[in-house]
Formats: C-alpha cells, structure tokens, sequence
C-alpha cells in the first residue's frame, strides 16, 4: 500500500482500477425511470387537458377586441400540439425498451 504525506497526515491510497458496472447501471435507470415513464403517460394528457380549461377560462374574460387579436383556435392548438410532443417522450421510452 502506497501512503501519501500531506504535512503530519499520512493518508494511504488504494491503486483501484475503474471500472463500468453496466448491469448495475441498467437496473438504476430502470428503477428510476419506469416508475416516472408510467406516471407521465397518464399525468401529461390530465396536465394538457387542464391547461386547456384554464387557458379558455382566461380567453372568456377577455373583451370582444382581445378575443378577435388572439381567437382561442390559436392557443388551443399550441396546447394540444405540445402536450401530444411532451406525451411522445414516454412514449419512445417505452417503444424503443428503454424502460420496462
């Protein structure tokens, strides 16, 4: 064992070689991220749905002139079109096996 002077401590060092513990690494991730995968799967499309509610809510109270500028179309679609990309992120998890 090599040991290393640092002023009045001795500290022994340890050659170790690194390695990369695949297997392990593969059921870490699959522990974290199957659990998170499934919740999102049903949590995105509820998030998406009352963002959606609250942004027509918002667009009610708006005057006639604020509702012509900005028709609730608009946003809707914008809401809808990224609640269906932030969806496909579990969804290619779970297709290309990522996660269990």
């Amino acid at each position: 064992m090599n040991k290393l002077k640092i002023f009045f401590y001795t500290i022994p060092v340890f050659l170790v070689t690194p390695s990369f513990n695949e297997d392990e690494a593969r059921n870490t991730f699959n522990e974290w991220f199957t659990p998170l995968t499934d919740f999102a799967l049903w949590a995105i499309p509820i998030t998406g749905m009352f963002v959606l509610l609250v942004s027509y809510i918002g667009w009610l109270g708006k005057d006639e002139n604020e509702k012509e500028q900005r028709p609730f179309k608009k946003t809707g679609i914008t809401i809808l079109v990224t609640t269906i990309i932030v969806e496909l992120i579990p969804t290619f998890f779970k297709i290309f096996g990522l996660v269990e």
